[in-house]
């Protein structure tokens, strides 16, 4: 699978975590390219406020 789609998925798995209000996955959160970690931390803060940023791993 083409790797935009690999991150178009995990952001819609992401959504589906948040959306019945389960952990997010530190894995899933951690595939996504910084800047969609970005901006899943500047909409949901409170859902994802224990997860890192950065891909300096």
């Amino acid at each position: 699978m083409a790797p935009y789609w690999q991150q178009i998925l995990a952001l819609f798995s992401i959504y589906q975590m948040i959306h019945y209000n389960k952990k997010i996955d530190r894995t899933l959160f951690g595939h996504l390219l910084p800047i969609y970690q970005y901006f899943v931390l500047n909409k949901w803060p409170n859902h994802v406020a224990n997860l890192e940023v950065g891909g300096n791993e």
